[in-house]
């Protein structure tokens, strides 16, 4: 029973973090109408709304690969960091090419949805609920000369 509750809440979890993703996009795309403060603010709660939801879900971390690389965070994580540095950037760059305003946010509404989708499927491929174990670092090897 805890295991079926324990995957319900990662659902809900990743599912919240998605769609916060996906409005902290179209707020970023749409920072000109809503003026610095108000953009600032709300991109600000929406990724924060997103750490909060992410609580208690963990990027998959194989030990062996851990103990190879000198840095590496679980699987996905990378994919994870590229796609959040995206939803700030893109929607704005695509929307401050359209002039008018109802075309406007009829785009960053489906520029929230791809990015939400897009959220939706790095975290349900590289995350789990379940905690990981912590690699185990090697220590490096140096050479005398």
């Amino acid at each position: 029973m805890r295991r079926k509750g324990t995957e319900r809440a990662w659902r809900w979890r990743v599912g919240a973090a998605s769609a916060l993703v996906g409005a902290a996009g179209v707020v970023g795309g749409l920072r000109q109408e809503l003026g610095l403060a108000w953009g600032l603010t709300l991109f600000a709660v929406a990724v924060l709304g997103v750490l909060v939801a992410l609580r208690g879900v963990h990027h998959r971390v194989n030990p062996a690969q851990a103990r190879r690389s000198v840095f590496y965070a679980g699987a996905g994580s990378t994919a994870w960091v590229l796609l959040l540095m995206r939803a700030g950037v893109i929607p704005g760059l695509v929307l401050s090419v359209i002039g008018d305003a109802g075309l406007r946010a009829v785009v960053s509404g489906v520029l929230g949805a791809v990015l939400a989708a897009a959220a939706h499927g790095i975290l349900a491929a590289t995350t789990t609920a379940e905690v990981q174990p912590r690699p185990e670092p090697v220590p490096l090897q140096r050479t005398s000369r």
